[in-house]
């Protein structure tokens, strides 16, 4: 339980910085790394836990070089996607994140984020300002689904687990 309130406690602060100073510092990031190795670590074993960051991991440089890769055709000259399209912040949210659930359930929840921050941006934020914060939205959906999971309306682990296999 405590590690579950230090990780709404450090996601509200992600939030707080990312909305207010477009930068989020990096304590806030190691606590949440911490808090939510803590979380996993209460019922699941360690080498479990890493093998499943590690292979998230993975998965994020790949897709972080495709995204890359994209943007240097579509500009036609090398680029580096962290100068203007996304920052390091929103990376290293994803890296916290990456704990939590088996490839497949960290692909939807990535897509789903993603999904909800661009929807609140573009509903409520655009007029406001040009960037998107990223890593400070998915922390409010984190914190919705970590509070509706507190109050036994859903199981982050069924809802984000997909069974390739029957």
């Amino acid at each position: 339980m405590i590690a579950t309130i230090l990780t709404v406690g450090c996601l509200l602060g992600i939030a707080y910085e990312d909305f207010k100073n477009r930068s989020v510092h990096i304590y806030w990031f190691i606590g949440l790394f911490g808090s939510l190795l803590g979380m996993v670590l209460e019922s699941e074993a360690f080498d479990q836990v890493a093998s499943r960051f590690a292979v998230n991991m993975v998965f994020c440089v790949l897709q972080l070089a495709l995204l890359n890769v994209y943007f240097c055709l579509k500009e036609r000259k090398w680029i580096w996607i962290f100068d203007r399209y996304l920052g390091w912040g929103d990376v290293v949210f994803i890296a916290c994140v990456a704990l939590l659930w088996d490839l497949p359930g960290f692909i939807i929840f990535m897509i789903v984020s993603i999904g909800f921050a661009l929807l609140i941006y573009v509903i409520g934020m655009r007029k406001q300002t040009a960037t998107v914060p990223l890593a400070g939205l998915q922390a409010i959906f984190l914190i919705i689904l970590l509070f509706l999971e507190w109050i036994n309306f859903l199981s982050l682990d069924s809802v984000l687990t997909v069974k390739l296999f029957s």
